[in-house]
């Protein structure tokens, strides 16, 4: 089985000009590019459509490029799509010499959404979809050419909902409700802070089981309570488990139970292509 990580190789070139063009004071600008050389994924898809053999560069669409300075103020933000930038993974800036800087980059299948303001504050607006993030902290106390290679990661990872029971005849559509996260800032935080709801039309499944349920999660190191809930046609709940499971980027959990039924555990395994570990979860 291949690496568990999803890998996107970047390769990063900090240009200098030579010395002799540097000779009065006043010259202190430094050519700066960012050049996504090669790119590589090496994992099961998590979404439809992306195998091992493709390579990532034909699955992501945009590509971000932010730069902040050492007082944590935004110098540039850079937005590139591939089906109208021929120089699509090249990234070029001209920086202050002398100064410390942090190089934020995402890569995504569709538009993104970012609230940009100084570094502490800036971060990005969660959606559904494959999301790729990596960061490099760079100085410039040198005119001599910098050379650093990195890696894109996958932050986004999946909940697998696959419910084993037979939906009742008097059952119309369920709700998932999670507690969630909605932003993931620039300096790591993802605070889980809102709440979201998923409503999912079952009568069409109606004495048989219903397809696999999928969530996309972007939290990290905190745990997310799942209350699903199945309703009637008068807007009734029929029945109700519960379930807490802390997300892991760049893996697909699969959560499995009865929810028709009175059941006494729920189990939660993760995907064995992505990891063997696997855990039960009791209801409460």
């Amino acid at each position: 089985m291949k690496n568990i990580s999803a890998l996107i190789v970047i390769a990063l070139f900090l240009f200098s000009c030579r010395k002799e063009e540097h000779e009065t004071p006043d010259k202190k600008m430094v050519p700066v590019t960012f050049v996504a050389e090669a790119f590589q994924q090496s994992v099961k898809d998590i979404t439809p459509g992306v195998s091992d053999a493709e390579l990532a560069a034909e699955h992501l669409e945009y590509l971000y490029c932010f730069i902040f300075n050492g007082n944590g103020t935004l110098v540039n933000a850079i937005t590139q799509v591939k089906s109208n930038d021929p120089q699509f993974g090249t990234f070029r800036d001209t920086l202050q010499y002398g100064d410390s800087y942090k190089a934020l980059f995402f890569g995504s299948k569709k538009e993104l959404d970012f609230n940009l303001e100084g570094y502490a504050e800036s971060h990005l607006k969660f959606s559904e979809d494959d999301i790729f993030f990596n960061r490099s902290d760079f100085n410039l106390g040198s005119y001599n050419p910098i050379r650093q290679s990195f890696a894109l990661d996958r932050i986004i990872g999946k909940l697998n909902l696959v419910i084993q029971d037979r939906v009742p005849q008097n059952v119309s559509y369920l709700k998932i409700k999670r507690n969630s996260a909605s932003q993931f800032y620039f300096n790591g935080n993802i605070p889980v802070n809102g709440d979201s709801e998923l409503k999912v039309p079952v009568e069409k499944y109606r004495g048989t089981t219903i397809p696999p349920v999928s969530l996309t999660t972007i939290e990290k190191d905190e745990n997310v309570s799942l209350t699903i809930e199945a309703y009637d046609n008068a807007d009734n709940v029929v029945s109700a488990r519960y379930v807490t499971v802390q997300p892991i980027p760049n893996k697909m959990i699969t959560l499995t139970g009865l929810l028709f039924v009175n059941t006494a555990q729920f189990t939660v395994l993760v995907n064995h292509e992505w990891s063997k570990d696997e855990q039960v979860v009791k209801w409460w």
